[in-house]
């Protein structure tokens, strides 16, 4: 039974995740000037940053929490400046040295990998 529950949660946290993250990017895509790639950064980041907020909330209640997974997936996919604020903001998961680790090596990755494709983030 435990089992299922876990596979649910992640389930849910990853649909809400999706969710989410597609609705911001939509709204931002149709209402404003942005890129679909600039608006689904946007997206991604609040909803990672919302996502956090959600789990420190679930975390004080007792209830059912959002799997690491669900983070590290939308690190990935560009939400890692997103869960790394939400980390800072919420208080959440500063205890968890893994946890922040293995976010790092997500966000060192991705800077290497657009360094490595000539992508600068300094706008030059």
């Amino acid at each position: 039974m435990e089992q299922q529950t876990k596979q649910n949660s992640y389930l849910v946290y990853g649909l809400i995740a999706g969710l989410m993250t597609g609705a911001i990017t939509f709204a931002l895509w149709f209402s404003t000037e942005f890129s679909l790639l600039g608006s689904f950064g946007v997206g991604i980041n609040v909803g990672a940053l919302f996502l956090t907020g959600l789990d420190k909330s679930l975390s004080r209640s007792g209830a059912l929490r959002i799997p690491e997974v669900v983070f590290f997936v939308m690190a990935l996919c560009g939400g890692a400046p997103g869960t790394i604020l939400g980390i800072h903001v919420f208080r959440h998961k500063t205890r968890k040295a893994a946890f922040q680790f293995v976010l790092l090596l997500i966000v060192v990755t991705q800077v290497y990998l657009l360094n490595l494709l000539g992508i600068s983030l300094r706008g030059e």
